[in-house]
């Protein structure tokens, strides 16, 4: 009895161990509440250490829009997926494989684009109502993220969302397939507009990951948080990071929803410093 209990001793000790290592490898996101008029510099700093913020009290029902999502692809059928191929018009949906963002590396996903206008929905889907909701909520989430850095001090970025901006920005659903040898959920890439926005339902530890110095870390958020990351536009307006991430297949299916707000089309790149 005494060796077992000894035994038993070791074993949880070497668990909370490895849980512990566990936790400390997890890339744990500043957590930005974006309802208050003063969280501009916390934000600021975010994006310009690791590039992404988790950001909370944002408006977006994240249980809803997920289970519209999975509703929309398991309850369409996969002739109506053809039928509304999104092809080169960004709205509609996204093959198995219609994404690959390196070579030798294929994405197991499926997805559906779609923004506020100009969408092809299958027809009576029960779906649209509640995400044309996220998508609009996810547009006023943005446009409070971009206010708010903008009344920290990052001036160059007050007039980049006038104009077509509210139109030009784009969601796009992610129905990922479990692990397979050869695949991944989205390959490493920076963000090329101003700010993403990501709906998922593993912000605790999942399947986002950055890099960091050249290490893999998984991105942590508060549950219901939206992870924001800066992209290639804000970086060089804001001087902020522009984060390099992908997405890796973990063991079950999961579903994500993507947010992307351009700067208005006539807005200048910003020079590079």
């Amino acid at each position: 009895l005494c060796n077992n209990a000894a035994l038993a001793a070791v074993i949880i000790n070497v668990m909370a161990a490895i849980a512990s290592d566990e936790c400390e490898s997890n890339l744990v996101l500043r957590a930005v509440d974006i309802s208050r008029t003063d969280s501009g510099d916390a934000l600021l700093a975010a994006f310009r250490g690791v590039g992404a913020a988790a950001l909370v009290e944002h408006g977006v029902d994240v249980d809803a829009t997920l289970a519209a999502g999975r509703a929309l692809f398991e309850k369409t059928r996969a002739a109506t997926k053809r039928r509304l191929d999104a092809k080169g018009s960004q709205r509609g949906f996204l093959p198995r494989g219609a994404e690959a963002g390196a070579l030798g590396l294929r994405e197991a996903k499926e997805g559906f684009a779609f923004g506020a206008t100009g969408n092809r929905w299958p027809w009576r889907t029960s779906a649209r109502a509640v995400l044309e909701t996220a998508h609009a909520n996810l547009t006023r989430a943005a446009r409070r993220v971009v206010a708010l850095a903008v009344a920290a001090g990052a001036t160059r970025l007050e007039d980049c969302c006038a104009g077509d901006a509210t139109e030009e920005a784009l969601s796009r659903l992610f129905a990922y397939e479990a692990y397979e040898e050869g695949f991944t959920g989205s390959s490493p890439h920076t963000d090329w507009g101003l700010l993403t926005l990501v709906v998922a339902d593993d912000v605790a530890g999942g399947s986002l990951e950055f890099d960091d110095g050249g290490a893999w870390r998984k991105a942590s958020a508060p549950t219901g948080a939206l992870i924001a990351n800066a992209g290639d536009f804000m970086a060089l307006a804001a001087d902020t990071a522009s984060p390099f991430h992908r997405v890796v297949l973990g063991p079950e299916k999961r579903l994500s929803l993507v947010y992307f707000f351009y700067p208005e089309s006539k807005t200048p790149v910003p020079p590079a410093t």
